[in-house]
């Protein structure tokens, strides 16, 4: 039995904040040793289908807004407390013509009291100006430490079959060039076992990314249908994550991955780099708006 769905709320200033409404401070008066990371929504919903993902395949609604004085007053709040780290739940932080003033006005009150240190935002794979735009304000003010340019596979069939429809392959090396002219580190996602790939395709890709250094790929891997397994389409034998995301051959696996790591220029496991800037050390407890 499944209940029907509800209606999603429209007006989400219906919704109490609860860093304005004081839900967290007694928590943290209480325990003013501690770090504390805000989860903050500047909007809710996503317009994409895309079936690996439960963000927007679950709704692919329309998004909706919090009022931009709301989210001015919590980051006013976040910089009151000291909150050092935020991590931004919107599916596609750059979708939204507003998302530049928000950066705007986030990096202004770093600038004025130090806080937040970092805001962790989930890139928009399409409106990519304005992407751009929000993306060099973030990392002008050290409010981060890497862009996403996610491509998931290259592949039309599997794009198709995941009903993504990414940028186009120019554009998306055009905002590399942007981003590396300006001294802002990129990565990408690839998610190894997409429906009709094959460890031929993964390979090509591979190929591809090294000869360009569009980014450090981050493969994640994908659950594959025992079906998808027996047919060979998916599961790709013969490859393993290995050390900052590198897909490595069974046959060889140090040589290759030596060899990888010197094309690409890779730091040492050691070292971390790319991805979402990293959050404060020590004990960290999260402060979330819903």
């Amino acid at each position: 039995m499944r209940n029907p769905n509800i209606d999603r709320v429209r007006d989400l200033d219906e919704i109490p904040s609860p860093f304005l409404e004081g839900a967290f401070d007694s928590i943290m008066a209480a325990n003013p040793q501690e770090s504390w990371i805000g989860l903050w929504e500047t909007n809710r919903g996503c317009p994409f289908r895309c079936t690996f993902c439960d963000w927007g395949s679950a709704t692919a609604a329309k998004v909706t807004k919090f009022g931009e004085e709301r989210l001015y007053r919590e980051v006013d709040w976040f910089a009151e407390k000291k909150i050092e780290y935020i991590f931004c739940c919107d599916a596609n932080f750059g979708i939204q013509k507003r998302d530049v003033d928000i950066a705007k006005y986030v990096a202004g009150i770093k600038q004025d009291t130090g806080y937040p240190v970092a805001l962790s935002v989930q890139n928009t794979k399409n409106a990519t100006e304005r992407a751009y735009e929000t993306q060099k304000i973030l990392s002008d003010a050290g409010l981060n430490k890497g862009v996403a340019l996610s491509m998931q596979s290259v592949d039309m069939t599997t794009l198709e079959a995941i009903k993504r429809d990414n940028i186009s392959l120019g554009t998306y090396m055009e905002l590399q060039r942007r981003f590396t002219r300006d001294k802002v580190e990129t990565y990408s996602d690839l998610i190894l076992g997409l429906p009709g790939e094959t460890y031929e395709i993964v390979r090509a890709r591979r190929r591809s990314a090294d000869r360009e250094r569009p980014a450090q790929p981050h493969p994640v891997q994908q659950p594959v249908d025992p079906a998808q397994r027996r047919d060979g389409r998916s599961g790709l034998p013969g490859q393993v994550r290995h050390g900052h995301g590198r897909v490595q051959d069974h046959q060889h696996p140090r040589r290759a991955h030596r060899a990888r790591r010197r094309r690409a220029g890779s730091p040492g496991p050691g070292r971390r780099h790319g991805g979402d800037a990293a959050a404060p050390t020590g004990a960290a407890r999260a402060c979330s708006a819903g």
